[in-house]
């Protein structure tokens, strides 16, 4: 059986956000993957892992899943990921980082 392998997925969308529930198994541990599509360019998905006893528990779990739950998920992300998304996405896009000019004579670094 593959390492990681991916038994069954929901996908909703709730106030403007795609929120999905993944479960599979990771390096041999069943687990419910809960993931936020953030609207970012610069980090377009937060993921959260939760192991289950088997993935049977998994499946069922995903299969099950309401919007409620969905809600419940957007609901942790704002509170406690979307400002920091924010503020990592605000630093990435701000600073431009231009690499040390090379010397075009023998590709070393130089300073002009």
């Amino acid at each position: 059986m593959a390492d990681n392998q991916v038994f069954d997925t929901r996908k909703m969308e709730i106030d403007g956000y795609t929120v999905t529930f993944t479960a599979g198994i990771k390096s041999g541990r069943p687990l419910v993957v809960f993931g936020i599509y953030t609207n970012d360019s610069t980090i377009p998905l937060v993921t959260l892992e939760k192991d289950y006893p088997s993935i049977q528990n998994a499946i069922g779990y995903t299969m099950a899943v309401t919007e409620k739950a969905g809600r419940k998920l957007l609901e942790y992300y704002l509170s406690n990921f979307a400002d920091v998304v924010t503020r990592v996405s605000s630093a990435m896009n701000s600073t431009k980082i231009t690499p040390t000019p090379r010397n075009p004579r023998n590709n070393a670094y130089y300073k002009p």
